[in-house]
């Protein structure tokens, strides 16, 4: 008899309470206090089967330029550096032939030199969701401190500040096995709440990240258990502003090299990193 892998539980049953149903949720008490919701209809489903990119049906990178910079980073954004292959879908960090000067960022006294291309891609303007649950199987290198990757979920409209970060990670060095989850209610200095796994996973190994968004929290799990709760009731002005039932979210995928918090990569004697990404599903909050 073939037994069932997770992903088919996963898109038979569907993320939370069909996670419960096959015994790989349990709610905390915590959790058990708020009103629950069940997720029922797939409403994006991602099972990276087609190559050789990332389809245009569902994603596109972030900036139409060629090249693209940021103020928080030291990276360049390409369009070289997503694929598709066996089954996952891939987001790269390059060495880059020539070193991009000209573009600086917000942290250097001196002029910023950035030496790796890396990648930004996003559902924007393609899908989106205001209340869900979202899933992912992922693995993230821990090869190099500075390999600052995210899966987050950002909002459609320019004036909500608010940002869900389903997971980010740091590559290795001192930030080996920090995998966090954090809620923005804005992007410019605003109120937060961020949490890490524990203990601190392999996440070179595949595991699973999750998020459910509702009308009265977000919570996150790791391999299908609950670990990080934001709920309305903590602050119920800032997450209906950011989070309420006009606040749509898009979802995207990012590589950035360093962070600010978490150490800077060491371009010497670098020449590439990927994070890998087996699924996304999103299923949609049943009314």
């Amino acid at each position: 008899m073939t037994l069932p892998t997770r992903r088919s539980i996963i898109t038979g049953l569907g993320t939370g309470a069909g996670l419960a149903a096959a015994g790989l949720l349990s709610h905390s008490p915590a959790v058990a206090d708020e009103q629950t919701h069940d997720f029922g209809p797939l409403v994006f489903d991602e099972q990276f089967s087609q190559g050789p990119d990332f389809s245009p049906s569902r994603w596109r990178d972030n900036r139409s330029e060629p090249e693209s910079c940021t103020s928080y980073d030291w990276g360049v954004f390409t369009r070289d550096t997503h694929s598709v292959s066996d089954g996952a879908g891939h987001l790269l960090w390059r060495k880059r032939a020539t070193p991009l000067k000209g573009f600086q960022n917000r942290f250097d006294k001196e002029e910023t030199i950035r030496y790796v291309d890396q990648a930004f891609i996003t559902t924007e303007g393609l899908f989106s969701f205001v209340y869900g649950a979202l899933e992912t199987r992922a693995r993230f290198p821990q090869s190099d401190e500075g390999l600052f990757a995210g899966i987050w979920l950002r909002a459609d409209s320019g004036t909500n500040g608010g940002e869900i970060d389903v997971v980010e990670t740091y590559g290795g060095g001192s930030a080996t096995g920090i995998a966090e989850s954090t809620v923005h209610f804005g992007q410019a200095g605003g109120k937060g709440s961020n949490l890490g796994v524990s203990p601190q996973p392999d996440l070179t190994a595949w595991h699973t990240y999750g998020m459910e968004k509702t009308p009265e929290r977000i919570l996150f799990l790791f391999d299908g258990q609950p670990y990080h709760e934001v709920p309305r009731s903590a602050s119920p002005q800032e997450f209906d502003t950011c989070f309420g039932p006009g606040s749509a979210y898009h979802i995207c995928l990012t590589t950035h090299t360093g962070s600010i918090h978490r150490g800077r990569l060491n371009h010497e004697g670098f020449t590439q990193a990927q994070v890998d990404i087996d699924y996304i599903v999103v299923r949609a909050m049943d009314q």
